[in-house]
């Protein structure tokens, strides 16, 4: 009589949801190290602009005190001399302080303005591009199958070390920092 034939070996079962959910939270927690480290670098660039824009303003603040409480009257009494009219005097100072409080704030403005504290641009491109792989995951597609560098694939059924996406993406990381 005709029997079934049993087309599945012990061997070759497609793994389950729970092992597919435990490579999914194993995947996720990795790209989650390497998304945080990412965010990590771009909030210090950003905290460096900040921190020259404060120091700036800072600076512009300090000439501004320094100026009201040190050498105005030293400079007033220079440019009296100098233009023979205490009123000349008293504006040739105060253009001068003006000169300098502006020079420093237009710096300290200049360096706040590089700061863009909501914009994280390669850490919201990589987000994208691991949202696009576990949408892939999900629907059941193939993972991409990565050769590493210098493994060349030879005649034969062996191809060298398999890299997996979240090793990719971890050694695409590595290699842009250092």
């Amino acid at each position: 009589m005709f029997e079934p034939q049993d087309r599945s070996t012990p061997g070759e079962e497609e793994p389950g949801i729970r092992e597919k959910l435990s490579e999914a939270i194993s995947a996720a927690g990795d790209l989650l190290s390497t998304r945080v480290e990412i965010f990590g670098q771009e909030a210090s660039k950003k905290a460096g602009h900040l921190a020259r824009g404060l120091a700036g303003l800072a600076v512009a603040l300090f000439l501004i005190c320094l100026g009201i409480l040190l050498f105005t009257a030293l400079l007033v009494s220079l440019f009296t001399l100098l233009f023979g009219q205490l009123w000349a005097g008293i504006l040739a100072t105060l253009v001068l302080y003006g000169a300098g409080c502006a020079a420093a704030a237009a710096f300290g403005w200049k360096a706040l303005t590089k700061v863009r504290p909501f914009e994280f641009p390669v850490t919201g491109a990589e987000l994208a591009r691991d949202w696009e792989a576990v949408t892939r995951a999900v629907q059941g597609e193939p993972d991409e199958i990565a050769m590493t560098e210098g493994a060349a694939p030879t005649g034969s059924l062996s191809r060298g070390p398999v890299v997996t996406s979240a090793d990719d993406m971890e050694a695409r990381f590595r290699a842009g920092s250092e």
